[in-house]
């Protein structure tokens, strides 16, 4: 029985140097921008660094330069969010493409912003691909190759953002660039770790009571709570604020102060290579 409660008491010490740990790290908030949704300069002083559509699923020069402009103003880090070209499903449709021609796209969407960050006095930070492309470089070797050689021949050795235990964050450290880990506080997630399918309508977090609290458990305890009550433990250095979910300002501000009044640093972290 001493045994038993010494390990408890063991447990509970581990746990509480955890937390403590957790929130001495810097946690960063990402939000999706450029994307039409007509907010981004309410979202983007709210955040760390915003990914700017480049094209692929939105964003055209004025929606880009537009972005640009507010991270420089508000000291957000800017970003890529490049994506299959698929306009019309907003990216968010599975395509296949060879290799050279998914590098072509990626390529002439990531040097348009470069070109015009170049213009606007920015140097871009990071990469996060969209939608599907997102999902296919989290588990395809060929997708996260293609995703990893275009941002290095475009933009050079910045970071990439992706899930936990991503071929793409696999792929990325092998090549020396900095991978973020990325966590979403707007979307529900199964018992596996992975997103629930936008197909689902149960896809989405209604709430600002359930992002707040999906914010503060990602942050502080490392974990999710998946839809059918399970535990999942998720390391991330991100948080994504989906720009297009309804209610996502609001969610935005409401994440934000939970988190700093909770004691954890919101910041973006000092990233070397991986």
């Amino acid at each position: 029985q001493v045994r038993g409660d010494s390990s408890t008491t063991s447990d509970s010490i581990r746990t509480r140097n955890a937390l403590v740990l957790r929130k001495a790290q810097p946690m960063d908030l990402n939000a999706d921008v450029g994307e039409g949704c007509g907010h981004d300069d309410a979202i983007i002083p709210l955040v760390t660094r915003c990914n700017i559509a480049c094209g692929g699923h939105a964003g055209d020069e004025a929606s880009m330069r537009r972005a640009l402009r507010l991270a420089k103003a508000a000291g957000v880090l800017a970003g890529a969010h490049p994506s299959y070209p698929d306009r019309a499903h907003f990216g968010r449709r599975p395509m296949t493409m060879a290799p050279e021609e998914l590098q072509k796209t990626l390529e002439t969407q990531l040097r348009t912003l470069v070109r015009f960050a170049d213009e606007e006095g920015l140097s871009l930070s990071h990469v996060k691909p969209h939608g599907a492309l997102y999902h296919a470089a989290a588990k395809g070797e060929a997708v996260a190759q293609t995703v990893v050689d275009a941002t290095m021949t475009t933009i050079g050795a910045v970071a990439v953002i992706g899930p936990p235990s991503s071929v793409l964050g696999t792929v990325a450290e092998r090549c020396g660039l900095p991978f973020l880990v990325e966590g979403f506080v707007d979307r529900a997630y199964d018992h596996d770790g992975q997103l629930r399918d936008r197909a689902h309508p149960d896809a989405i977090l209604p709430t600002d009571g359930m992002r707040v609290e999906q914010a503060l458990t990602l942050a502080q305890g490392g974990y999710v709570k998946a839809l059918g009550g399970e535990i999942v433990h998720l390391t991330v250095q991100t948080l994504c604020l989906h720009g297009d979910t309804p209610g996502a300002v609001q969610s935005a501000q409401h994440v934000r102060n939970h988190l700093i009044e909770r004691g954890v640093y919101v910041g973006a972290p000092v990233l070397g290579k991986g």
